[in-house]
C-alpha cells in the first residue's frame, strides 16, 4: 500500500511535470477534469488504473463511491482525504489562474508546500526554482 509520502510525491510530480493544470472551459465556468481531451490529467489520475472511461467527473470521493473499480488496488481508503487535498490544490490553483491570470506552477506550488507542511510531508519533490 503507498504511504502519504508516496501519494503526495507522485501526485505534485506528476502535475510539475506535466506543467500546466488538466481544465477546460471560460474562467466563468472552467472545471478541471481527471484526463482532458488533450491528454492533461489532474492530480488524482496516477492513481487511477487505466481506463476507456471519458472523464469520471466529480470528486475523488465520488470516484471511490462510484467507480471504485478505476482505482489502483495499492492506494488506501485511509488516503483518500490526502488525494481530495492534492486534487484540491490543482483545481484551486487551476481556477484561480484562468479568473485572474497568472502562473499556474508557482500558485500550485505554494498550495502544494503549505498542504506538506501541515501534513507533516517532505517537499524534496518540489523544486525551489519558481517559489
Amino acid at each position: 500500500m503507498l504511504t502519504a509520502q508516496e501519494v503526495f510525491d507522485i501526485s505534485v510530480g506528476h502535475v510539475l511535470a506535466q506543467g500546466r493544470p488538466a481544465i477546460q472551459g471560460t474562467s466563468h465556468n472552467a472545471s478541471c477534469l481527471y484526463t482532458t481531451n488533450t491528454g492533461l490529467h489532474c492530480g488524482a489520475w496516477p492513481f487511477l488504473k487505466p481506463h476507456k472511461s471519458s472523464d469520471l467527473g466529480g470528486t475523488w470521493k465520488t470516484v471511490r463511491r462510484e467507480f471504485s473499480k478505476f482505482i489502483r488496488d495499492d492506494v488506501p481508503i485511509s488516503l483518500d482525504d490526502l488525494i481530495i487535498e492534492l486534487q484540491n490544490a490543482h483545481d484551486y490553483s487551476a481556477r484561480d489562474v484562468k479568473a485572474l491570470g497568472g502562473d499556474f506552477l508557482p500558485l500550485y506550488k505554494q498550495r502544494v508546500r503549505m498542504l506538506a507542511l501541515i501534513k507533516g510531508l517532505k517537499t524534496t519533490i518540489i523544486p525551489d526554482d519558481l517559489i
